[in-house]
């Protein structure tokens, strides 16, 4: 595990690990929303609606669904392993050079890549940013919710296999440590764990200094 950092970022601090992070989840679709989280169903199922969605609507700078499927991408991924299983070319990417290299926000997700494996579909995503508090669990049920219906076109099946995302520049904001430091490990001991986290980034060594914004 590498070294923890206290940066700025979008005129906040987080705190961020020096390299990446690799999650990777077996059976995605259980347990899919943890108990506590302040997530539910409806909301994941709102923001997983944009993965499946080819037009830009809703007055962002970009979803993920017109990015992965702009171009014909997903189509191209299901045809892909449609006619050959064992395909190594089943990939959609979000990055626009001529957009995104001038955007201040360009997307932080960047690449889906899918495989079959036995008789499921296994994906693999890469994030060059990850905000692993708020961000990731959205984005983990946007994923499933794309493996699923690509699996579904392809296999005729949602039973979708391991999901895995590659976080380049993992992070949380440090006003919300604490919160997701209780989320994981319950009350007491979430303190405790926010407070020894706190005091491995330099100059921060207390739940209160560290709250800012």
């Amino acid at each position: 595990m590498g070294d923890i950092k206290y940066i700025p970022h979008h005129n906040q601090y987080v705190v961020e690990l020096d390299e990446p992070l690799m999650l990777s989840v077996s059976h995605p679709l259980e347990d899919i929303i943890p108990e506590g989280s302040g997530w539910n169903k409806y909301q994941l199922e709102l923001y997983a609606d944009q993965y499946l969605e080819p037009f830009n609507d809703r007055g962002f700078v970009y979803t993920y669904g017109s990015r992965l499927q702009a171009f014909g991408q997903i189509h191209s991924v299901i045809n892909k392993l449609r006619n050959d299983p064992a395909s190594r070319q089943a990939v959609a990417i979000t990055w626009r050079p001529v957009q995104d290299n001038m955007s201040e926000y360009p997307p932080c997700m960047m690449l889906m890549d899918f495989k079959i494996y036995g008789d499921k579909i296994s994906t693999a995503v890469y994030f060059r940013s990850n905000d692993m508090f708020q961000a990731w669990p959205q984005n983990f049920y946007g994923i499933a919710a794309m493996a699923k219906y690509i699996s579904t076109e392809v296999l005729g099946h949602i039973d979708i296999g391991r999901i895995t995302t590659i976080s380049s520049a993992p992070h949380i904001y440090v006003s919300l440590i604490t919160d997701a430091c209780i989320l994981a490990y319950g009350l007491k001991d979430g303190m405790l764990e926010a407070n020894k986290l706190f005091e491995r980034v330099n100059g921060v060594h207390s739940v209160d200094e560290g709250a800012i914004s």
